[in-house]
């Protein structure tokens, strides 16, 4: 009872000083929330501080305004730099140099003719977390940052699917995805003449081993394999009739 009080008060001042950071900003209109979803497992964390090179292999999907999408693996651009680069029409960016601790570290440009409904960061296959600023945190994390950014827009971001170390459960801080929606219609607009340009924050670290879905519990049989097995006995007890019928 006394952890759920600590991390709810905890949740609190995050909310709050997440409202205090936009207000200040003046323009943003952000939403920050939270899905549990599934939780992953890593062994343990390298450490707090992650760079833009350090996320390789992280997947950035787009969704545009038109139905399509493009998924993109990040990679390594330069030193403690990394991003992708899109080739819908005239073309799309995300990047990142220095620290992603930092605010505004990410800067999303949409230069593809379309506009830019979702943004949806999978750190999984580059063994990345997103990091909130949740208390107490995972250990190894330290203190993350909650998505922010500095836009007239509308935006809901979704933390997705708690990760947690090997044989504990969550904190609650980390998480394996960071799934961002534009609302307003349109989207997150495009060309020369539109803000094309967001800069945002979204604190990242990463693992030591590869984040993954936790093996079934207490003995359970996966479903492809329960189907199997009741295959097998239907087929075995139709076997038993057909052989007291002769």
């Amino acid at each position: 009872m006394q952890k759920r009080i600590v991390r709810y008060v905890a949740s609190l001042c995050a909310a709050l000083a997440l409202l205090f950071i936009n207000n200040g900003r003046g323009d943003a209109a952000v939403t920050v929330l939270v899905d549990p979803g599934t939780t992953n497992i890593t062994t343990a964390l390298t450490g707090f501080a992650t760079e833009g090179d350090d996320m390789a292999g992280m997947t950035a999907t787009a969704f545009f305004d038109d139905g399509t999408s493009e998924m993109l693996s990040w990679a390594a651009t330069g030193a403690g730099a990394g991003g992708v680069t899109g080739t819908k029409g005239s073309g799309w960016s995300l990047s990142v140099s220095g620290d992603t601790f930092l605010d505004d570290a990410w800067e999303l440009i949409n230069s593809s003719g379309f506009g830019i409904l979702r943004l949806v960061l999978d750190g999984a296959p580059g063994m990345t977390v997103f990091d909130r600023d949740i208390f107490p945190s995972t250990p190894g994390s330290v203190e993350g940052t909650d998505f922010a950014a500095t836009t007239p827009l509308n935006i809901e971001a979704t933390y997705r699917n708690f990760v947690a170390l090997q044989g504990n459960p969550p904190e609650e801080d980390i998480f394996r995805e960071l799934d961002i929606v534009f609302t307003d219609q349109g989207g997150f607009p495009t060309g020369a003449a539109a803000p094309n340009v967001l800069l945002f924050s979204a604190d990242t670290d990463n693992a030591t081993t590869e984040i993954r879905m936790p093996p079934p519990m207490n003995g359970e049989v996966p479903e492809p394999a329960s189907i199997a097995v009741w295959s097998l006995l239907f087929a075995g007890i139709g076997l038993t009739a057909y052989r007291r019928k002769r």
